[in-house]
């Protein structure tokens, strides 16, 4: 079994973020009410709170944090499309400039080359 390398990959900052959930939309929603009815609580007493909420919510009003996660994820793909088209409109770019600075230096060596040859 192979090892996982310490380094954790990077991600680039230009990339989209993933929308969030219907459970995160609806705790970032309930947060600041559970705080400020109970300030006691820590973050995870909030959390468990906030969690019973959410299993005592009705279906019409999981529904309505459902779809407010589906117009999230179809915008993060649309999003997410653009920015594999940009990164691979760069990399095309960047071959392009490093193919033709590679051809100048070949052609002057194969030059160079042949001027030697017709020398001797």
């Amino acid at each position: 079994m192979a090892r996982r390398s310490a380094q954790k990959r990077s991600r680039n900052p230009n990339a989209p973020k993933r929308g969030k959930t219907a459970w995160n939309l609806f705790f970032t929603e309930h947060r600041d009410d559970v705080k400020k009815e109970n300030p006691a609580l820590n973050i995870h007493e909030i959390q468990k709170k906030i969690s019973e909420m959410w299993q005592q919510c009705n279906e019409e009003t999981k529904h309505q944090y459902l779809k407010q996660q589906q117009a999230n994820q179809i915008e993060y793909e649309e999003k997410l499309a653009r920015y594999k088209e940009e990164q691979k409109n760069k990399r095309s770019q960047s071959k392009k400039k490093n193919n033709q600075g590679g051809q100048t230096k070949k052609s002057s060596n194969n030059d160079s080359n042949n001027i030697e040859t017709n020398n001797e």
